[in-house]
């Protein structure tokens, strides 16, 4: 484990608030998981440490995923019931849905 989840949790905010604007709240963050050894497929099939945020979205009344590579600190994807998003930085530094 590279990163600490104090660490996780501060960029997962950051992350959030560029993605969800004005409907971010971090009191709907429930809890962060730590693999060191995940297989996902997005952006590509792979096995790596990762971390996963868990985000209830009472609105919808749903939950979202977000998934940070506990390598370099920055995200992969944000996974919902309906849609998995790659997330990019875009030249601006702001974190988007590619």
């Amino acid at each position: 484990m590279k990163n600490t989840e104090k660490k996780i949790l501060e960029k997962a905010k950051i992350i959030l608030k560029d993605l969800q604007g004005e409907f971010f709240n971090e009191k709907n963050i429930e809890k962060i998981n730590f693999s060191a050894e995940k297989e996902i497929t997005v952006p590509k099939n792979m096995k790596l440490a990762l971390w996963t945020i868990v985000i209830n979205e009472p609105i919808f009344d749903s939950t979202i995923f977000l998934c940070i590579s506990d390598e370099d600190a920055e995200p992969l994807y944000i996974r919902s019931k309906h849609k998995t998003s790659e997330i990019i930085k875009n030249s601006d530094g702001i974190y988007i849905r590619k």
